[in-house]
């Protein structure tokens, strides 16, 4: 129940995609149409099947979506891509790699800190989140 990080999703634009950020997956579902026509995750990718699928569906082949602005999930620290320098390094290769194989060049210096200042920020938004909820009255442990 201790919050580590924020992370909070928003409506995104293929611009955000191509800079490697991805839409809040584990609250994403698509009618099963969609994985028909698009395929299924991409198991060569042991830790963005997701983010390649995503990229299939809403970059590549332009499916609407809608975007909800409401908090569903709550995320346990650690699991493949999150637990140290070496699992976030191979996230990133891979990451870089299925955006290659979907037709995205964009410039490793702005993913690299676009995806630095993203996690900067999350630890700053955990932060704020604490202090908010401690003077709310609230708990975060």
């Amino acid at each position: 129940r201790k919050v580590k990080r924020l992370w909070k999703s928003w409506n995104f634009e293929k611009s955000d995609m191509e800079r490697g950020s991805i839409p809040a997956h584990p609250t994403v579902f698509v009618r099963r149409t969609v994985y028909e026509q698009f395929g299924n995750f991409n198991l060569k990718y042991k830790l963005v099947a997701d983010y390649d699928f995503l990229l299939r569906v809403f970059y590549m082949r332009k499916i609407n979506s809608v975007y909800i602005d409401d908090i569903w999930v709550r995320m346990r620290s650690g699991g493949a891509t999150g637990g140290n320098l070496k699992s976030i390094l191979s996230q990133n290769r891979e990451i870089r790699d299925a955006q290659k194989n979907n037709g995205i060049n964009s410039s490793i210096i702005v993913f690299c800190l676009v995806k630095l200042l993203d996690r900067i920020m999350q630890f700053v938004k955990s932060l704020k989140f604490k202090s908010d909820t401690c003077e709310r009255g609230g708990s975060v442990d």
